[in-house]
């Protein structure tokens, strides 16, 4: 954990993630007023994927974490548990930002699924914050391509940040907000839905 390795490690982590998704929004200028949900939005545990080893996630830097850091903290509101209160944090910010995704239990070997549609009450929280009219920016974190079709016309933005590991969070804001320009480039082909499985490459 020393600054070297923590600096290489989200180096990696900015590389590996891929910019599926933007119509213009990003890069976004520092100091703009963001709101954070979404499931994945503190979470420190899953980003760490399956194949963690002896990592620990009180030393991983969470989504949440990372924009508070870049952003700073006067200009970011953070909503992880879906209050109520959800409505009047979003409408406080110019853009949302989801962190979406599948938790490192569900992925790795052995871990086959039979669905791998967005989880719904994912879907109902991007569109409830398109809904209100504001610039829609979604980050995923997951271990495998996911079926994001339903979510697409919602999101001004889509991130795919994989698992990234400790520094995950902070690399993924160093992108949105353009201190980092994502170069990512797929390796594999995104399904448009469960039922188009098994692809022929």
């Amino acid at each position: 954990l020393t600054k070297e390795y923590l600096e290489k490690a989200k180096e990696v982590s900015a590389h590996s993630a891929v910019l599926l998704k933007n119509n213009g929004v990003l890069p976004l200028k520092k100091g703009e007023k963001v709101s954070i949900s979404g499931p994945f939005a503190e979470d420190n545990t899953n980003i760490l994927g399956s194949w963690f080893g002896g990592g620990r996630a009180c030393d991983a830097v969470s989504f949440a974490e990372g924009v508070i850091k870049v952003n700073g903290e006067e200009n970011t509101i953070v909503d992880s548990r879906g209050s109520e209160k959800k409505y009047r944090i979003v409408d406080m910010a110019d853009t949302c930002l989801i962190a979406l995704g599948e938790e490192r239990y569900i992925t790795g070997e052995g871990k086959t699924m039979p669905d791998i549609e967005i989880p719904q009450e994912q879907i109902e929280c991007v569109k409830r914050a398109k809904i209100l009219g504001k610039k829609v920016i979604a980050v995923i974190f997951a271990g495998r391509p996911l079926a994001i079709t339903e979510i697409m016309p919602y999101c001004d933005a889509i991130l795919w940040a994989w698992h990234g590991g400790t520094m995950c969070g902070e690399a993924m804001a160093e992108i949105i907000f353009g201190n980092f320009n994502p170069c990512g480039k797929l390796t594999v082909t995104f399904p448009r839905s469960t039922g188009q499985i098994p692809i022929h490459y």
